[in-house]
């Protein structure tokens, strides 16, 4: 199966030579994965679309686990022979964890005082350094107006735990934690494939609802396109239910996938994903 080993090489940013394109390793996923899995649960629409996307939650493990799944299929325009155009797409590493993250109580994002922190680190020792003002200015500018928004620029420890727990939303840490920074779900030792441990799976595991993460390095300009109109979509959601946030993420992700050359740009759209539950909890 060529595509395991091409995206074993994605995850392992040791891409040296690749037979397969992303294009036709998706369409291969498509057809031997994903397509007889919707077919099975009878959520491939033939004619027209539903109204509302059914939503799907992907478990997998060992070499699966580094398959984009969402992204699997043809996506020339007009194709709808793709995940995207049947089902609105989540993960979770394991079905423990889906059950534990199901627990939590969720506070629906249209509530009075809800909050948005964001954790900018422009500098980091040892990294590359990132231009977050693009991706902040895009938050304020998208809902500055209807939420308030708390900006922390490389802050300590201690001041982000002391913001976080005053705060219903937020881009690093909280009840929806929108990691935006380059392989936060990637599983990047090859020991560990079986175990679904990365940066997004462990923010789960300490409590945290929902998590936007990315399953190998994402480019700015796709960064801040996504996460302005994901808090946007999020926030004007019409029914406020769990399903909303990874129906943003969808929506966003849809929006800069459908802006002209970038259908079969794999690489620029389909890094982000949404971990978490289904269940609808509200407090």
């Amino acid at each position: 199966m060529p595509i395991l080993s091409w995206w074993a090489q994605i995850a392992q940013s040791k891409i040296t030579y690749v037979k397969n394109t992303p294009a036709e390793s998706m369409c291969w996923l498509w057809n031997v994965a994903v397509q007889p899995v919707l077919e099975e649960l009878g959520l491939l629409w033939r004619d027209e679309p539903p109204s509302t996307l059914p939503c799907v939650w992907w478990v997998s493990g060992d070499l699966m686990a580094l398959l984009p799944l969402h992204a699997a299929g043809e996506h020339r325009l007009g194709s709808t022979d793709n995940t995207m155009s049947h089902v609105v797409s989540s993960y979770a590493p394991t079905l423990k964890n889906l059950q534990f993250s199901r627990g939590k109580l969720w506070t629906p994002t249209n509530a009075e005082n809800s909050r948005v922190l964001v954790v900018a680190m422009p500098e980091t020792p040892g990294h590359w350094n990132l231009n977050v003002s693009d991706e902040i200015a895009a938050i304020q500018r998208h809902i500055g107006s209807s939420t308030s928004v708390e900006v922390l620029t490389a802050p300590t420890v201690a001041a982000v735990l002391q913001q976080v727990t005053a705060c219903s939303l937020n881009h690093q840490l909280a009840q929806v934690a929108y990691l935006s920074a380059c392989s936060t779900a990637e599983i990047g030792a090859r020991s560990l494939i079986g175990e679904s441990i990365h940066l997004a799976s462990n923010f789960q595991h300490v409590g945290f609802r929902h998590v936007i993460g990315t399953m190998w390095g994402a480019y700015d300009e796709a960064a801040v396109a996504v996460a302005a109109k994901f808090y946007e979509h999020l926030l004007e959601q019409y029914t406020d239910t769990v399903s909303s946030v990874p129906r943003a993420l969808h929506r966003a992700i849809s929006d800069l996938k459908a802006q002209d050359g970038n259908s079969e740009n794999i690489l620029l759209w389909a890094p982000l994903i949404h971990v978490g539950p289904e269940k609808v909890d509200t407090g």
